[in-house]
């Protein structure tokens, strides 16, 4: 299980650096069911001991204030819709002056818009896989941006995403 370990820090590095205001953050993370909850205990253990919220002046924080306050109220208001309207559980997602902590969202149903847009903050959904065509395979496509993003059945689009997968080679004789 060295994917699990190896990459937690990767991705939380991808989806809270510039406090995921940057239109390359990740945003979407697929894990294979098999290794998921070993890569959600360390990408959480990751979160919780590195990823620090405050000051961006103090050269340890990582996530600092959101753009505007307004952008802050957006996100939260979508957060509250992704666990109330939508069934998701969230981790972190405090507050603190104008800065939303590392949030991560789990169970939220791709249609949802926090998975459908560009959050612009601190925000990563997790989703579980069986197999790479479950996850993938059918569903990619180039964005008007010239990145790739996942195309669901209903036509919308996920941005910014990452697979995780336990045997890499595998997954890819799989594809070839």
């Amino acid at each position: 299980r060295g994917i699990a370990k190896e990459w937690g820090w990767a991705l939380a590095f991808g989806a809270f650096y510039q406090s995921g205001q940057s239109c390359i953050s990740v945003q979407r993370v697929f894990v294979q069911e098999k290794i998921y909850d070993d890569f959600k205990a360390r990408f959480f253990a990751h979160i919780r001991d590195k990823v620090k919220t405050g000051d961006p002046r103090d050269h340890a924080t990582v996530i600092g204030p959101m753009i505007t306050l307004e952008a802050l109220d957006k996100t939260r208001a979508l957060l509250a819709s992704a666990v109330v309207d939508a069934g998701g559980r969230i981790a972190g997602g405090g507050v603190c002056g104008a800065c939303l902590e590392a949030t991560v969202l789990e169970d939220v149903p791709l249609t949802h818009d926090a998975c459908t847009t560009e959050l612009c903050a601190p925000v990563v959904t997790l989703h579980r896989y069986a197999d790479f065509d479950d996850a993938l395979l059918g569903r990619v496509a180039p964005s008007a941006h010239g990145d790739f993003v996942v195309q669901r059945a209903d036509g919308t689009f996920s941005y910014q995403l990452a697979v995780v997968v336990d045997d890499i080679e595998m997954q890819i004789s799989e594809v070839l």
